[in-house]
């Protein structure tokens, strides 16, 4: 049974000194199609203060089968540039109703400062 929550997937950006970057650009690749999933809504930082970025949420439900295992890659890069300075590998699933991660890590460390 589906309940009226909304879920979102997030992951924390930080310095190499822990402080939140809050100049990143999120893209999430799903790496046995090739394909590039859409932001999740008009900004992917979802806390300035902690450096959180919403990844994925059950608006992404129509890409995702019922238990299927999905491989992505989340990609990260300044603003400065357009280089990617930290990428992670996330496995994630859905219920049907919403979605869950399977594995991956639930943080990222970048070199340099924060912006």
């Amino acid at each position: 049974m589906c309940t009226m929550e909304f879920r979102t997937l997030a992951i924390q950006v930080q310095s190499s000194t822990g402080e939140p970057v809050l100049d990143a650009s999120i893209e999430v690749l799903r790496r046995d199609t090739g394909s590039l999933w859409p932001a999740t809504g008009s900004e992917r930082l979802i806390d300035p203060v902690q450096g959180w970025y919403a990844v994925i949420d059950d608006s992404h439900l129509p890409l995702i089968e019922r238990n299927e295992q999905v491989p992505l890659t989340i990609s990260v890069s300044r603003s400065a540039s357009a280089n990617v300075v930290a990428s992670a590998d996330w496995i994630v699933t859905s219920d049907g109703c919403h979605v869950s991660r399977v594995t991956g890590q639930d943080r990222l460390m970048v070199a340099g400062g924060p912006s």
